[in-house]
């Protein structure tokens, strides 16, 4: 028998490990913060899906082409981040 991190696949099982021991140890020190620590971690957000969905996004921009030079990239990025600027609520501010 033969450990995952030994095998062929060791890349994805190492990267996994590393992964929940990240979450872990950045859970730990929001969770416990002496002044206002967090009731709870979204996990989901620590996802690359979404840095995968703002890229997508920043393709659609522009139609057709799919390779954008830096100067329009960049144009796409900041018309992206003032459509979603920050928002109030009843709670505070909300990104």
């Amino acid at each position: 028998m033969k450990f995952l991190c030994e095998g062929a696949r060791k890349r994805a099982a190492i990267g996994l490990v590393v992964s929940i021991k990240s979450i872990i140890q950045i859970s730990q020190e929001l969770l416990y913060l002496e002044q206002s620590p967090f009731r709870y971690i979204i996990t989901y957000r620590f996802s690359q899906d979404l840095l995968e969905l703002f890229f997508n996004k920043v393709r659609g921009v522009l139609g057709r082409n799919n390779n954008s030079n830096v100067y329009q990239t960049m144009h796409i990025m900041k018309r992206l981040w003032h459509q979603n600027w920050l928002k109030s609520t009843r709670l505070g501010l909300k990104m």
